[in-house]
């Protein structure tokens, strides 16, 4: 499947993808005036195929905005409407409904060039009228949408636009011998940059976990090991621990030592200063890093059991 991503809250729908090697980013660009002309299909419930019928003329254009094939402008793209009378009769218009199947209709979006003249052999004759139910495996066609309206009466505004996007591992169409390149900009990160991380607000990314901590963690090293851990701390910071009565009950310091691109936690073994398990409730931890600033977080922690004259 393919993912389409509309403008405006007018349509939703499915769009299926059908030959991986052809697929490029498509848009459709809707208009009242700035109108084309698409094949017109129609899926009878007496025959069961989707016969060539005529040409209609459709709110919208279809281009191919994929600029791997070496091109730096859209190419407008042919396009069928696929009707079908078991819902509503036939109207040769784009009329899709807000019912679950959208009254039936159907797009099919070619890779050829659009043609005004509509003279392409492949999709309206091939000695009998196409069936494009029988052909589609053999036609370039790289995507089918089934539109639905979002609710009754909804009407798309000029320009807007729906985009389909080929999710796929897919190799790219090359024009002729040119040589197809692939630009990577990488960035190298940043450690230990202090104006950098007062800047980004990089205080908000500390978090505790696991926070609850609720009398023990798959992280704990044994039944009397038991901790939480600080994460995406500064190189150096200081973090006091409080009682909601405000009582600091431990200080914890982060040094500036280490490797800076893996140094960025420090945990709490959840004991005071006197090496005492903390009893369950919420407590308050405070982290000053010196020339970023401060970050309060909240953090509860539940015992497995409360020990009285430990």
């Amino acid at each position: 499947m393919s993912v389409s991503y509309p403008s405006s809250n007018t349509y939703i729908g499915l769009a299926s993808k059908v030959k991986p090697n052809q697929l490029r980013r498509v848009k459709i660009v809707f208009s009242n005036t700035n109108t084309s002309r698409a094949y017109h299909y129609v899926d009878s419930t007496e025959i069961r195929y989707q016969l060539f019928k005529d040409f209609i003329t459709v709110p919208f254009k279809v281009y191919e905005s994929d600029y791997t094939d070496s091109t730096t402008t859209d190419r407008q793209v042919n396009c069928a409407v696929i009707e079908s009378d078991e819902i509503n009769p036939v109207t040769g218009q784009w009329n899709p409904t807000s019912d679950s199947l959208g009254g039936k209709l159907f797009l099919a979006i070619f890779s050829s060039n659009y043609d005004t003249t509509h003279l392409e052999y492949q999709y309206n004759t091939n000695g009998t009228r196409v069936n494009l139910y029988f052909n589609l495996p053999s036609l370039d066609v790289m995507y089918v949408w089934s539109p639905r309206l979002m609710y009754d009466g909804a009407k798309f505004v000029d320009n807007d636009e729906l985009w389909f996007y080929n999710y796929s591992t897919y190799v790219p169409y090359i024009q002729g011998n040119l040589p197809f390149y692939v630009d990577f900009h990488v960035t190298a990160p940043l450690f230990g940059n202090v104006s950098t991380a007062k800047s980004t607000n990089a205080l908000n990314n500390i978090r505790v976990v696991p926070n609850p901590y609720l009398g023990f963690s798959t992280l704990d090293r044994s039944s009397s090991d038991k901790f939480v851990t600080f994460r995406n701390l500064p190189l150096q910071c200081t973090i006091k621990i409080y009682t909601l009565n405000g009582d600091l009950i431990q200080t914890l310091v982060k040094s500036n030592t280490g490797n800076a691109a893996t140094s960025s936690t420090l945990e709490w073994n959840l004991q005071n200063f006197e090496k005492t398990p903390v009893a369950s409730g919420v407590y308050i931890a405070l982290i000053d890093a010196p020339g970023i600033g401060q970050k309060v977080v909240k953090l509860a922690v539940f015992t497995t059991q409360e020990r009285i004259n430990f």
